[in-house]
C-alpha cells in the first residue's frame, strides 16, 4: 500500500510539472494505468536485482497448478443411464 501511494505521489507530482512547464492540459490517471505502472516498477527492481526468471518461473508454475485444477476430468463424472 505504501508503495502504491509512493507511486500516485510522483506520477501527480511529474505530471502537475508536465503542466506548469508545458501548458499542457492536466491528465489524470486512471486506476488500471496506475496499476500497470506499479507492476511495470515491480518488473523493473526485479530485473535490476536478478531476480525476474525467478519470479516469472513462479508465477508460470502457480498458473499451470490453477489451469489443471480448473480442467474437468474425463471419465469421473457419474453418468444417468
Amino acid at each position: 500500500m505504501e508503495k502504491r501511494n509512493n507511486l500516485k505521489r510522483k506520477l501527480r507530482k511529474d505530471e502537475k510539472q508536465r503542466v506548469v512547464e508545458t501548458g499542457k492540459r492536466p491528465y489524470f490517471m486512471k486506476q488500471r494505468d496506475v496499476r500497470k505502472e506499479e507492476l511495470r516498477e515491480k518488473y523493473d527492481d526485479l530485473e535490476k536485482k536478478g531476480g525476474l526468471k525467478k519470479y516469472m518461473a513462479k508465477r508460470r508454475k502457480k498458473n499451470a497448478s490453477k489451469d489443471r485444477k480448473a480442467i474437468p476430468w474425463v471419465g469421473t463424472a457419474p453418468t444417468d443411464e
